[in-house]
Parts: structure tokens; sequence; C-alpha cells
């Protein structure tokens, strides 16, 4: 079924939900992580392997069609890190 999958950012391909990360940029544009309260949402792989790529390539940055602050970026690999690096 895919109704529980999302496509990832990063390697565009389809994940099952339970093993993303969801940011997600809100109606007052600001930029959210690990948030189900609406918005426009972008998923991405939890594996801190993936910062990097996420960093030099400004994923978020394209996906939301803004600027995403340098807080937002550093508190994601924060977050992937933390619970998700090796």
């Amino acid at each position: 079924m895919i109704q529980n999958k999302r496509k990832c950012i990063v390697t565009n391909k389809l994940i099952e939900k339970d093993q993303a990360i969801r940011v997600a940029k809100m109606k007052d544009g600001s930029i959210k992580i690990d948030c189900n309260k609406g918005g426009r949402g972008a998923y991405i792989l939890k594996d801190a392997s993936l910062i990097e790529d996420i960093k030099k390539k400004r994923h978020l940055h394209k996906v939301f069609k803004t600027n995403v602050d340098r807080e937002v970026y550093e508190e994601l690999f924060k977050i992937m890190k933390e619970k998700y690096g090796r």
C-alpha cells in the first residue's frame, strides 16, 4: 500500500512515513521540524549520513522556495545526529 509512503527530498526514494522526519513551512512562513500540525511538508529519511548532502545542496531552500535560516538546518542536523546518528 502506498498511503503511508512519502518521498524523501534528498534521496528521491519512497519511504515509510515512520522512517522520515517531517519539516513543514507554516502559513506564517516559519519552518518547523517534526511537526504534524499542517503547513507544506517535506520529508527527509532519518539517516545522519544525509546531513552533508542536505547542507551542500540546500534542499529545504528548494522545496519551500524561500530562504531557510541556518538555525533551522542546525536544529535539523542536531536532531538527526542525536536520534539517528551512528
